[in-house]
Parts: structure tokens; sequence; C-alpha cells
């Protein structure tokens, strides 16, 4: 396993009807460190967009204890499209980023069955900020 590249371990989505909120818990694995990131929003709110936010979340918290550094992430797009081509769904995700002084515009995206919406989701979200990370790492030494 590469220590220089953040790994998707687990992805859970709850939703509270009481409450009305839906929960993302996304648990990511830099080397042999775990992070958990969360986001709770209004059950209204795209599970895709709840669970790529949760997403970033680990990312920024796996940055911040490694290098000591955080990213501004802006996500502009999370959904899965249904390409009349192929028979799996693909999931995009496209973010903004700003590391420092400089700002980028990737993007992620990830070929899986509709029944694997939160992971794939997770995991398009990862694949979108992931060369940056390895990139940061490299650079701050951490490898």
């Amino acid at each position: 396993m590469s220590k220089s590249r953040l790994q998707l371990r687990k992805v859970e989505f709850l939703e509270d009807e009481e409450s009305n909120k839906c929960l993302a818990t996304v648990l990511l694995r830099l080397g042999a460190t775990d992070y958990i990131g969360q986001y709770e929003a209004e059950r209204t709110e795209s599970a895709l967009r709840v669970i790529a936010l949760a997403t970033f979340e680990g990312v920024n918290k796996a940055l911040l204890d490694s290098i000591n550094l955080s990213l501004k992430i802006t996500l502009r797009v999370a959904e899965e499209m249904k390409p009349a081509y192929m028979t799996k769904s693909l999931f995009v995700v496209i973010v903004d980023v700003i590391a420092g002084t400089f700002s980028f515009k990737p993007t992620g995206a990830v070929v899986a069955e509709s029944h694997e919406v939160y992971r794939a989701t997770a995991a398009a979200a990862l694949d979108s900020l992931n060369r940056l990370i390895q990139h940061l790492l490299r650079i701050n030494n951490f490898m």
C-alpha cells in the first residue's frame, strides 16, 4: 500500500426521518493511519453531495495531520450518469480546489453498478484529489 495515496476504506450513509437529517461517514487511510470524514445535512440534500463533502473532510484531516496543510474544496458536481453506451453507471465529481496560492479544477470519475452509489461517489471524490494529494505529500517529504 502506498503511503502517499489516500485509500477509501469504508462509506456509510444514514438517514434519520425523525430529525429529517442524513449523515455520511467516510473512512480513509493514509499509510497506517485512519481518518474519518463526516458530513451532516438535511435529508433533502443530495446523498451524493453529502458523501463527497464527508470525503473532503476526511482528506483535509489527513493532510492537516500529516503535513499541516488543508485544501479549500468547493464541490461543483457530484452525480451519477447513465451513458447509453455503458452497462454500468459513471459517477462524476468535479471540484474547485485552492492549495495555498494555487487553484485547480480536478475531476474524478468511477464506473460502478448503481447499487454501489455511496462507495462509488466517495471513490470519485477521492479520485478527483488523489494526484494533488500525492504531489503535496511528496513535496512535503511525507513519503
